[in-house]
């Protein structure tokens, strides 16, 4: 759908800019998959999450709402969060601490889910 073709897009740009390659781009376009199913308007959390990477409003009160819908921001946040938890080297645990805390029985899952998305 269109949205999934403007986070690739988005990716492609932030990835590359990173110099972190094709990997980042799947594993960014997978996150939003799991949190959103590409739907930005989601509500998540008790209506605490929102966008296409179900930032948690009650987490990061820094973030608007309106921040967190916007792909470019949230591709954007969501890469720079990863890379300051060890993204690429540490990916499994990077990918974890979008969801939570890391290797709890609710964040291997969505690993697992993150993983397995084509």
């Amino acid at each position: 759908g269109e949205v999934e073709f403007r986070i690739r897009e988005i990716a492609i740009k932030e990835c590359n800019k990173r110099n972190l390659g094709d990997y980042c781009v799947k594993d960014l376009l997978a996150i939003a998959y799991v949190e959103s199913r590409f739907n930005c308007d989601v509500l998540g959390d008790s209506g605490k999450a929102t966008g296409c990477y179900q930032i948690h409003l009650g987490y990061h009160p820094d973030i608007k709402a309106e921040q967190a819908k916007d792909l470019n921001f949230a591709i954007n946040w969501t890469l720079n969060r990863m890379v300051h938890y060890g993204y690429p080297e540490y990916r499994s645990y990077a990918v974890m601490k979008h969801n939570g805390t890391p290797f709890t029985t609710r964040t291997l899952a969505y690993l697992k889910s993150v993983n397995s998305y084509n």
